[in-house]
């Protein structure tokens, strides 16, 4: 992913809204994400069926920890992500949802 400055921007606003050259997506900046959701008892294999029939999903599988299932998708637009946790998120069952969205490549300094 290229990105020109259209205008003077800072921060988040900056890498996820500056104008975006040569993106597969026709321009719009894409990025990949993981969706940790925790579920209620025995809600798990349902909330796992519908984040798998999920448009994007690379992939979604149980995992043992603070979190019930981890959910990957492919590079998407940051509203398509969006979409995704919140019909996740609507699920029965499902408690929580927090969306990790792609750190874009960056230079750490030192």
């Amino acid at each position: 992913m290229i990105f020109t400055e259209a205008s003077p921007r800072v921060g988040w606003d900056k890498i996820y809204i500056g104008s975006c050259v040569e993106c597969p997506s026709g321009g719009v900046p894409t990025v990949k994400a993981c969706i940790l959701v925790n579920c209620k008892l025995l809600k798990m294999r349902k909330v796992l069926d519908v984040a798998k029939r999920e448009p994007g999903v690379k992939t979604a599988f149980s995992v043992h920890g603070r979190w019930d299932i981890a959910v990957q998708t492919e590079d998407l637009k940051l509203s398509d992500i969006a979409d995704i946790g919140m019909h996740i998120y609507k699920t029965e069952g499902v408690e929580i949802v927090e969306t990790l969205i792609e750190f874009p490549d960056v230079k750490w300094g030192g």
